[in-house]
């Protein structure tokens, strides 16, 4: 009987994640990167969420990269 996790669908399994992990610590720069402009066009609530989303973006990122 095959084995349903091969070492090769395991390589791609981790290389997605990783690809992941990439896209959300780069989403994560850029929303923390646009939180002060938010804040300062006069919607200081919004740049908060958007710095809080950002940090917790970037967490993930680099969990997943870590695989």
């Amino acid at each position: 009987m095959k084995s349903l996790l091969s070492h090769s669908r395991i390589a791609g399994i981790k290389y997605q994640a990783h690809r992941v992990g990439r896209f959300a610590q780069k989403s994560g720069n850029i929303e923390q990167a646009l939180a002060p402009v938010v804040s300062f066009a006069g919607a200081p609530e919004v740049g908060a969420g958007l710095e809080a989303v950002g940090a917790v973006s970037r967490k993930v990122g680099t969990a997943l990269k870590s695989l």
